[in-house]
């Protein structure tokens, strides 16, 4: 359920899942994130977005891995499209080894948040696919912020054609 309030109890290790032979390797696409959004043209965009709590209690999601090109490689992420009344907090995301590789609206944590991102430390690196008319809006944290984010840390490097930051690639929301 994208709407459900969840507390994380231990470290997840995703390397396995997500390696070769792994059951979410998924063709060497890698992670499929939770909650996304689907371009149309009225309100069941959002639809199948996260919008509850996600409260990682301290504890580390490590081994993130997305390599993809498809229609989920927008606003890609651990969560993809953060809806307005979600929080994520209290996590730590570290991706693998590998770079994250993506095209638009995407970052490691979140690929656009219309919520509350709030004490939140993400590792990694993320690149997107070039290519003309993509938006890019790549960061660390997420791709795209309309909501809050709040007491985070980011540490890696963003490799983006334009729109690209650290912490958000394109910020319409407040951090602080």
């Amino acid at each position: 359920a994208l709407n459900g309030y969840y507390i994380l109890a231990n470290d997840i290790d995703l390397t396995s899942y997500l390696s070769f032979g792994g059951e979410g390797y998924n063709e060497g696409k890698g992670w499929n994130a939770l909650g996304v959004y689907v371009e149309t043209t009225d309100e069941t965009a959002t639809a199948n977005a996260f919008n509850g709590t996600f409260d990682g209690n301290g504890f580390t999601i490590k081994g993130l891995r997305i390599n993809r090109q498809d229609e989920y490689s927008y606003n890609a992420g651990l969560f993809g499209y953060v809806d307005s009344l979600s929080c994520i907090k209290n996590l730590t995301v570290i991706a693998d080894s590998e770079e994250i590789t993506v095209r638009s609206y995407s970052g490691i944590l979140a690929g656009n948040n219309q919520g509350k991102i709030e004490n939140c430390y993400v590792k990694g690196d993320i690149t997107n696919y070039s290519g003309e008319n993509l938006f890019k809006n790549l960061g660390l944290i997420c791709g795209t912020n309309g909501g809050e984010i709040t007491n985070c840390i980011a540490e890696g490097s963003v490799n983006s054609d334009a729109y690209g930051g650290t912490l958000v690639g394109l910020n319409e929301g407040v951090i602080s």
